[in-house]
Formats: structure tokens, C-alpha cells, sequence
């Protein structure tokens, strides 16, 4: 059981789960149709998080809800993809292996579960809908580029002769590559933003 227990806290600890979690982006982030899946089965699994993480917080500890709401999320998405696969609504099931993967992105593991350690169950749904628009806004960026250095064009419109596109831009790494690219530019403005509210204090404190 020691070694069960100790396992469990190595999964849910940050690195292990930041890699799984970026998993998605990175192998499926290539297309538009895959950026509005990817948003799809990401804001299934923040909604059953959200579910889990308002209603089983007094049952099990602090340490096991990450893991806890992690599985619910990848079963919930997993059963959600079945349904509609077979319903002909969505095919999510062309993700493949990262559709579970999508329950264990950073948003949802270390944002979203201990966002709503103290929120209703109704503040717990605004997160997930809020998390869910972030999410599919940079996976919507990042798949429409590298779609676009692939085969160099715009909603059909093609905008790049094959010798400026870019065939690497569908590979593994150049999807870390734009995630790093993506985290720059968000901390990027989240710099520029609390540097502007701090210099709109001080003057109101001058004032």
C-alpha cells in the first residue's frame, strides 16, 4: 500500500502532469477542426472537474482531489466523445489517445481544482466556462498557425506557395515550440497589465 501511496503523490505532483497535460496541444494543436475538438473535449472535462471538485471536496483529502477530479474529467470526456461519435455529432474520438490527456492540463490540475477549493458550485461552473475560453483560445491560435505554416492556407485560401511552408509545423516540437512562444506573450501582458494598474495606484495614492 506504501508503494501505491507513494506513486499517487509522484502522478499528481506538477512536472508529471504539466507534461501529460500539454500532450494535446502539442500532437493534435495542428488544425482548426482539432483546436475546436481539443476546446470541446477540454471544456467537458473542466465542467465534470468542477462537478467533482464542489461535491467531493469533503470526502476525500487535499492531496487526492487533483487525482481524483483528473480521472473523473478523462472518463467524463471519454464517455461525452463516445456518445457523440456514435451519434454523429462530433468524431472526437480522431484525437485518439490525448482525448483523457485533455483532463490533465495545467489549467484544470493546478488552476481550476484549486480555484474552486472555496467557491460555490456555482462559481466552481463559472471557472470551468472562464478556464475553458483561455484554454481554447490558445489552443485556437496555436493550431490555426500551424496549420497555416503547413499548408499555407486560410480558410481555404492559399496564401503560401510549398517552398515558404513550413513542413515541420505539424511535428511534436514545433507545438512546444509555440506553446513557449504562447506562455512568452501571455506573461508578457500579465507584466504589462499589473505594471499599469501599479502606476494608476500610485497616482491615485499622489492624488
Amino acid at each position: 500500500m506504501q508503494k501505491v501511496r507513494d506513486f499517487i503523490k509522484f502522478v499528481v505532483r506538477p512536472v508529471p502532469l504539466f507534461t501529460l497535460g500539454m500532450f494535446p496541444i502539442i500532437i493534435k494543436g495542428t488544425s482548426l477542426i482539432n483546436a475546436l475538438l481539443l476546446g470541446l473535449a477540454f471544456a467537458i472535462s473542466a465542467f465534470a472537474v468542477s462537478a467533482v471538485s464542489a461535491f467531493a471536496s469533503k470526502i476525500f483529502s487535499k492531496q487526492l482531489m487533483p487525482a481524483v477530479c483528473v480521472l473523473a474529467g478523462a472518463v467524463a470526456v471519454c464517455l461525452v466523445g463516445f456518445i457523440f461519435t456514435k451519434l454523429s455529432v462530433f468524431d472526437m474520438y480522431t484525437l485518439g489517445a490525448v482525448l483523457p490527456l485533455t483532463a490533465v492540463d495545467p489549467l484544470i490540475v493546478t488552476g481550476l481544482v484549486r480555484q474552486n477549493e472555496k467557491e460555490s458550485v456555482s462559481g466552481a461552473f463559472i471557472n470551468a466556462a472562464v478556464f475553458s475560453a483561455a484554454f481554447f483560445a490558445v489552443v485556437l491560435i496555436v493550431s490555426a498557425v500551424r496549420e497555416f505554416l503547413y499548408t499555407g492556407a486560410i480558410f481555404g485560401l492559399t496564401v503560401l506557395d510549398e517552398s515558404h511552408r513550413i513542413s515541420s509545423a505539424v511535428m511534436p516540437f514545433f507545438g512546444i515550440i509555440m506553446l513557449g512562444l504562447a506562455a512568452a506573450f501571455v506573461a508578457w501582458v500579465s507584466d504589462k497589465m499589473r505594471r499599469r494598474r501599479d502606476a494608476e495606484r500610485n497616482i491615485g495614492y499622489d492624488n
